[in-house]
């Protein structure tokens, strides 16, 4: 999967990006980030549920590609607006905080889950239960920031062309 999703996902996000920019859109990173998260967590949440190789390799196919289109686009879409002289500083406490948040609500919620189901057997459904959870909420808050994410790459590249012409 990383040979094979991983390059076509981030190939499809680049190819994505590119294409809004040349129709003018200011938004074109973080609607590849949405993109990625939407084709990648159907993926995420039916990967445990298959009951068929051929499905599990199918949902993986889609969890992984749409993983790396979000992945290729979420550090660019920070690097817009923030300025140079903290650029860096905004880079790593963005990833200072979803390693934390990765580390707190990633296994935990599945180990508790699996406690209260009493059934270790029941690993898939919080798993699956578990991508939902995180995917659909990331989802809306994304489709949600479209508009201020415009606005304040619109703002720099205001800013930005102030500062050159004089």
């Amino acid at each position: 999967m990383f040979i094979t999703a991983g390059p076509i996902g981030t190939i499809a996000g680049l190819w994505l990006t590119e294409r809004w920019r040349a129709l003018g859109r200011k938004d074109t990173t973080i609607r590849a980030l949405f993109t990625g998260l939407a084709i990648g967590a159907p993926g995420f949440v039916l990967f445990p549920l298959a009951s068929t190789a051929g499905f599990a390799l199918g949902s993986m196919f889609l969890a992984f590609t749409g993983q790396a289109m979000a992945t290729a686009a979420r550090p660019v879409s920070l690097s817009y607006l923030p300025p140079g002289q903290i650029r860096a500083q905004a880079t790593a406490i963005y990833y200072l905080v979803i390693s934390l948040a990765g580390q707190m609500l990633g296994p935990p919620p599945v180990g508790w889950m699996v406690d209260r189901f009493s059934d270790p057997q029941a690993l898939r459904y919080a798993v699956s239960i578990e991508a939902a959870t995180v995917s659909i909420p990331a989802l809306i808050l994304l489709g949600l920031g479209f508009g201020a994410f415009r606005w304040g790459v619109e703002r720099v590249e205001a800013e930005s062309a102030e500062l050159i012409s004089g």
